[in-house]
């Protein structure tokens, strides 16, 4: 059998066993992605992707995007409303139905099966790949473990692991163990009450999203539009292998107005290698985020390099990618036609912010380990859990960000000063940028600032499968395929 497993670097994704669906045939691993025949294209992955996480979904003139290509990171900035908080139970809520209703009112959908890594590891022989895999288990979680269902087994029917699915889900977004399936009418009738979903609106907003919630109340001067704070994600990307000197130009652009392809599942330039998640156009020249297509060969694993190694795309882990399209208006075509897109602001060096409005102004950075593309067989007898750990955790952050950083020292301001002290781990000399007239200038240097990481979040993703195998409406040359159901991505 040809199994292809995809990771990325908070989550593995398994590229299953070719040919049609079966629950019998799913292969190890913690996240499988299934591949089937579509007409005329043997072999191409079907990828139907469902996001499982508790971001908003916010408008278009409240959203912001500050892409660093030397950081390799990109920021996206929510602007809160009221509204958007004494409702945000409702809008779960909603988001939990619309997955329910599908699932249990037909039989051929469901969930592809989420064993945990253990199981991959237990079946592989190698020990070099035991070792990768090892480094790779601390970011292998599931936002929907530990909600006393079952949520890693194959051994379960089908039907039943759907529902355990979504009983999961349903006891993570509303925060209560005690919620079953057959709770769903009375929380039907608890849900029309505007005092039952604002009071648990600001509970479960505190729960999920105070620690990315900066409050920061202010009336936009042009709209009228009053906000309370704003959210913040950051997440890695890989950037042009002609380093980050070169495309995407630095500079402001409107988002959303190239066009953008909910679900790249083949095409005959690229073949699968954007395994069925959304292609976000920054530049119509193709320059795009995507998913991770980098490949670990012993395993034939995908995941995310966090380097200079793609052609000018950002690549993303596949959950941040899913995530930053949830945090998107639902239709971006109405971005195109009313010519009004979402401001994304490129900076060649790292993003530099006070982004909780505490007064300190930081470098901003996700935690990440250096994911290796190969290791050697460790020698028999040495302790693998010895190994692993000059990979993970704060020794490999600090390692990854002296290695990473320190290079671009001899690009220093004309002062002399660099950039990083690995030392201090604070940077100098940064460009301070603003905007003037709506274009992106630098005026002087920022003092002296640190580095702040963000967390990593667990997989908020998981895929699933419809019993359609050839879908209408593709395109083989772009990788076009029709939004399907969810990937029309509405509240």
């Amino acid at each position: 059998m040809n199994k292809k497993i995809s990771v990325s670097i908070f989550c593995l994704i398994l590229l299953s066993n070719l040919g049609e669906y079966s629950r019998a045939e799913s292969a190890e691993g913690i996240f499988p992605h299934q591949r089937t025949n579509i007409p005329e294209k043997k072999n191409a992955t079907v990828g139907n992707y469902l996001y499982l996480g508790v971001a908003p979904k916010f408008d278009a003139e409240d959203l912001k995007i500050t892409s660093s290509k030397i950081g390799l990171t990109v920021r996206i900035t929510g602007e809160v409303t009221a509204e958007l908080k004494n409702n945000y139970s409702l809008f779960l809520y909603k988001r939990f139905k619309r997955i329910a209703d599908a699932f249990l009112n037909d039989p051929a959908m469901g969930f592809d099966d989420l064993p945990s890594i253990q199981t991959l590891e237990a079946k592989t022989k190698s020990a070099s790949d035991q070792l990768w895999l090892k480094i790779a288990s601390p970011y292998s979680k599931h936002v929907l473990e530990g909600n006393n269902v079952s949520i890693e087994t194959t051994s379960i029917d089908s039907q039943e692991y759907k529902k355990n699915i979504l009983t999961a889900l349903l006891r993570y977004y509303l925060q209560n163990q005690t919620l079953t399936l057959d709770s769903i009418p009375t929380l039907d009738q608890y849900f029309q009450d505007p005092k039952y979903v604002q009071n648990l609106s600001n509970q479960l907003f505190n729960i999920h999203l105070a620690n990315r919630f900066t409050s920061l109340p202010v009336v936009d001067a042009k709209t009228g539009k009053s906000y309370l704070g704003n959210l913040t994600y950051v997440y890695p990307i890989a950037a042009t292998a002609e380093g980050p000197f070169d495309q995407p130009r630095e500079g402001i652009r409107d988002f959303g107005l190239e066009g953008n392809i909910d679900s790249r599942k083949w095409s005959d330039k690229w073949n699968d290698e954007f395994g069925g998640f959304p292609f976000l156009l920054i530049e119509w020249s193709g320059v795009a985020f995507h998913g991770p297509i980098t490949n670990y060969a012993p395993l034939n694993i995908w995941y995310l390099r966090r380097d200079f190694v793609s052609h000018g795309c950002h690549r993303m882990d596949s959950s941040d990618i899913m995530e930053l399209r949830a945090l998107m208006p639902a239709n971006l075509s109405k971005l195109q036609k009313l010519n009004k897109g979402i401001k994304h602001i490129t900076l060649t060096w790292p993003d530099v912010t006070d982004w909780n409005n505490d007064g300190q102004k930081e470098v901003l950075d996700v935690q990440y380990y250096d994911i290796p593309t190969w290791l050697p067989a460790p020698k028999k007898g040495i302790d693998l859990d010895l190994i692993s750990k000059k990979y993970m955790g704060d020794n490999a952050q600090s390692t990854w960000r002296k290695n990473h950083y320190t290079h671009y020292n001899k690009n220093a301001n004309a002062d002399g000063t660099p950039f990083y002290d690995p030392a201090t781990g604070l940077y100098s000399g940064l460009p301070k940028y603003e905007m003037t007239n709506g274009k992106l200038v630098r005026n002087g240097t920022e003092n002296a600032v640190p580095v702040y990481t963000f967390p990593y979040q667990a997989n908020r993703i998981i895929q699933y499968h419809t019993g359609v195998t050839s879908p209408k409406g593709y395109d083989f040359i772009s990788g076009k395929f029709p939004p399907i159901y969810f990937e029309q991505n509405l509240k």
